[in-house]
């Protein structure tokens, strides 16, 4: 899909993030995380990207740089999301791909995430992660009914 740009996050981004990325979230939130990203991603903490078509956003891939001592060198992978309307298309993996190669930025060298044991996994493991273990009733969804899965860990390293 050529019309798809995957740009570092702004904060002119907020409104259209919110608007097909973050449903579930205020515009204070929202707000609050581009404002967190942007800085960070200055301080060399955080990787934020996005994809964008025709201005709007449609995917969002965050890496966040461990703070601890002893993980240092590990990043976590959060809220790699794509507008349903786009899913299927390769954004996802060009987010993830374009995302890693920044990792030096940050210094690091593994991408740890999780989610929900609902096929989800075999995405991230199509992108070279592995399964490392898994949370029974993990991830609690507190809309709806409330509904429990199981959190699936993955890893992927990446040689310096």
């Amino acid at each position: 899909m050529d019309t798809i740009l995957i740009r570092k996050v702004t904060e002119s981004d907020t409104h259209s993030i919110l608007n097909n990325i973050f449903t579930r979230n205020t515009l204070v939130e929202v707000e609050s995380q581009v404002k967190d990203s942007i800085n960070e991603m200055a301080e060399g903490r955080r990787i934020h990207l996005v994809a964008v078509h025709e201005d709007k956003v449609v995917g969002n891939i965050l890496i966040i740089k461990e703070q601890h001592v002893l993980y240092s060198h590990r990043c976590i992978l959060k809220d790699m999301i794509v507008n349903p309307a786009f899913q299927h298309k390769g954004i996802a993996k060009r987010l993830f791909e374009e995302g890693c190669k920044h990792l030096g930025e940050i210094n690091c060298s593994h991408v740890v995430t999780t989610c929900r044991s609902n096929g989800t996994e075999n995405f991230y493991k199509a992108l070279g992660m592995t399964e490392c273990g898994r949370i029974p009733n993990g991830i609690l969804e507190p809309w709806d009914e409330n509904k429990l899965y199981n959190e699936v860990i993955l890893y992927k390293e990446f040689l310096k």
